[in-house]
């Protein structure tokens, strides 16, 4: 391993070493608003010596995301956030990236931590919230919610 502490360059980037902090679903934006805990969580990442950091994947649509305590990028009232989470990355010698997605069938579910009561024989684990566009209705597997189909 004698390469992984040294700089890397790739098409005009050049990362300080080549460990990457990979996408994790965080629970923790509001109308997928990136706020201060991006702030601080991914820039002490950075300031811990990460050449490449990742927030969690952002979505590109409010049904596309993970949960619906995930990040996106589909409002432009959105931006003010990534670009503060961008520059606190920079700030402390690492490189940003963004994975954009879209989660599919089980898109936009209440989060497993903010379960309202214990599940009862035969209720749903998770809840979805908003209509996810998923390509046909049958739910992805049991016992998730009953996705509607996509119709354009």
């Amino acid at each position: 391993m004698p390469d992984l502490f040294s700089p890397f360059t790739l098409k005009g980037v050049t990362l300080r070493n080549r460990i990457a902090m990979s996408p994790m679903t965080m629970y923790g934006s509001v109308d997928g608003q990136m706020d201060d805990y991006h702030v601080i969580y991914l820039g002490a990442r950075a300031a811990g010596g990460f050449g490449l950091v990742f927030p969690e994947q952002i979505a590109i649509t409010p049904d596309g995301r993970t949960t619906t305590s995930c990040a996106g990028i589909w409002d432009d009232d959105q931006i003010a956030g990534h670009a503060r989470v961008t520059g606190i990355i920079k700030r402390f010698g690492a490189v940003p990236g963004i994975q954009l997605g879209h989660t599919g069938r089980k898109g936009s579910e209440v989060p497993p931590h903010k379960e309202p009561t214990p599940r009862a024989a035969g209720r749903p684990s998770r809840r979805t919230t908003r209509t996810a566009g998923r390509p046909s209705a049958p739910p992805p597997s049991p016992p998730a919610t009953t996705p509607s189909r996509c119709t354009s």
